[in-house]
């Protein structure tokens, strides 16, 4: 059975689907696949861990973006 985490993540996952996005592992990323894509599991520097989600789009790292409850109806066709 899955963890709460992993059920959370699967849900994660679903939303940014949704949205537009393209979810992929850090392993096998192509950050031109499509105009978003959001790398799971991104390690961070050495001793800060890993950020859960990495969003880039048209190939570049937005490292700013935050996902709120209330943007869940949005789109990648929002983003400005």
């Amino acid at each position: 059975m899955a963890n709460p985490e992993q059920v959370a993540r699967q849900e994660i996952d679903r939303l940014l689907v949704a949205a537009g996005w393209v979810v992929q592992d850090i392993a096998s990323a192509n950050l031109h696949a499509t105009r978003g894509v959001a790398l799971r599991e991104f390690p961070l520097n050495p001793g800060h861990g890993h950020a859960d989600y990495l969003l880039y789009v048209d190939g570049r790292e937005c490292p700013n973006f935050c996902v709120r409850g209330g943007m869940l109806n949005s789109s990648l066709r929002d983003v400005r």
